[in-house]
């Protein structure tokens, strides 16, 4: 029995990559016997094709996200509740921000090719990787409806508290809230280096009011679709940026020319993300 099943998933594969009864046949050496299975199960896979195209169900990458523990849906669920009654008004006093991470020659996954079969390894069709992404730059911003900080870009090791008091909150995330008015709330997740011992109290010390974030939660941080455009213009430009340098240049320049607008309407999602977590009783959403 096992190897029936073993048989039937190398003519499966063989048949999904467009060879030919005979051809699969000839393959496993056995021309008789494995050209009726070969029959067999191209009709079973046409058969079973069919019955699924007529029920709209189609091949689709899944959607990834991070893992939820039953603790981490507990305290989306309670954050949504506490925040589904906050209007527009209410999240323009919230700056939004995180870091995000582009490698210099890193593999877009979601990219495909038109080709004909046998021409798989043609140069017009093949993407050379270079090892290791050829290197990446991580950055940091905020964001608000009405404006957003310079991009700070996190060079020479990892992201501490020290640095993300020094580099990040004192120079660009401060004056970002003192321009949102007395009311100002800031959003960071619940990274390592923005839950240290120094940076709690230093938040408490100049008196940053921050958003009790719950832990595991990128669906409801609307920057995280500010990323996703950001990296979508880099990906577009004419000229592919060579070097880290050049790379960083790009990075900034497509951040600058975002609209403001398209932030705005990104942003205009909070309420909506709220009922959709309450909607998923804390797991994942659309978002």
């Amino acid at each position: 029995m096992v190897d029936k099943v073993i048989k039937a998933s190398k003519i499966i594969a063989l048949l999904e990559e467009g060879c030919s009864q005979c051809f699969v046949a000839q393959r496993l050496n056995d021309l008789k016997n494995t050209l009726e299975e070969v029959r067999n199960v191209q009709i079973s896979l046409w058969t079973v094709r069919r019955r699924l195209l007529a029920a709209n169900i189609h091949s689709h990458r899944p959607a990834r996200g991070p893992k939820l523990l039953r603790g981490h849906r507990v305290a989306r669920l309670s954050f949504a509740r506490n925040c589904v009654s906050w209007t527009h008004e209410d999240w323009d006093r919230v700056l939004f921000s995180d870091e995000a991470r582009i490698s210099l020659h890193g593999e877009d996954r979601r990219r495909r090719v038109l080709r004909r079969q046998g021409e798989r390894f043609a140069e017009a069709c093949f993407e050379e990787i270079t090892p290791y992404g050829g290197g990446s730059v991580m950055f940091w911003a905020g964001i608000n409806s009405m404006d957003r900080t310079e991009l700070v870009f996190i060079e020479n090791g990892t992201l501490t508290g020290h640095r993300y008091i020094t580099e990040v909150l004192i120079p660009y995330a401060q004056p970002a809230l003192t321009a949102l008015g007395e009311n100002s709330i800031f959003m960071d997740d619940n990274a390592r280096a923005h839950r240290s011992g120094g940076v709690d109290a230093y938040m408490l010390e100049v008196g940053i009011c921050r958003l009790d974030w719950p832990a595991r939660s990128p669906d409801l941080n609307p920057i995280e679709h500010v990323w996703d455009v950001l990296k979508r213009r880099v990906r577009s430009v004419q000229l592919a940026p060579q070097t880290i340098r050049e790379l960083k240049n790009v990075i900034t320049a497509e951040w600058e020319r975002i609209p403001q607008e398209t932030i705005k309407d990104i942003l205009t999602s909070m309420p909506r993300r709220m009922q959709a977590m309450i909607s998923a009783r804390g797991g994942h959403t659309q978002y």
